[in-house]
């Protein structure tokens, strides 16, 4: 009941953020002359092809964590979110998600707690260490965002990789 209680919450969220996008996702960007689609306020064709591949290939109680977040964004100086996209087009629940601003100071105490986790994970560089970080990870999946983070993930003993495009792996985390 919780993990469906959090995939409504992150639906609901997702879809509030969408209506925001007009006014973020629209702006000049450092690197830019002109008015651009800021692209890391979406997902990509592809990551939505592995969001499908996601939902007819696992089932619903399955967890997943990613290396989506946050970004700043340049022009608006706000704090975006990139995660929400992934739990609502899969129907699968992330391990760390719905910390935002009208959450609890003990739901974002735990969100913390598991970002740090995660982080520790995405910035190891030895594949022994990140594979006992996973088994620290109460997940099913490990979703790459190819997009954001080109690190190599092949080598961890725990990890197999089970599905790939331009941009985005999922990785079944063996225990």
């Amino acid at each position: 009941r919780l993990a469906i209680l959090f995939l409504i919450m992150g639906t609901i969220n997702f879809i509030l953020e969408m209506n925001n996008w007009n006014k973020i996702g629209w702006g000049k960007l450092s690197n830019t002359k002109e008015r651009v689609w800021d692209e890391r306020a979406t997902i990509s064709y592809d990551e939505w092809l592995g969001m499908k591949w996601l939902k007819k290939n696992t089932g619903i109680y399955q967890v997943f964590f990613s290396d989506r977040r946050y970004y700043r964004h340049e022009t608006k100086g706000i704090d975006l979110s990139r995660f929400y996209a992934y739990s609502a087009l899969s129907g699968r629940q992330a391990f760390a998600q719905g910390e935002g601003a009208e959450a609890s100071e003990s739901i974002k105490a735990m969100a913390d707690g598991r970002w740090n986790l995660i982080n520790s994970f995405l910035s190891s560089a030895d594949p022994a260490e990140q594979a006992d970080l996973l088994k620290k990870i109460p997940a099913d999946y490990f979703i790459q965002s190819l997009r954001f983070n080109k690190k190599d993930f092949l080598k961890i003993n725990n990890l197999q990789l089970v599905y790939e495009n331009k941009d985005i792996r999922i990785f079944k985390i063996l225990k």
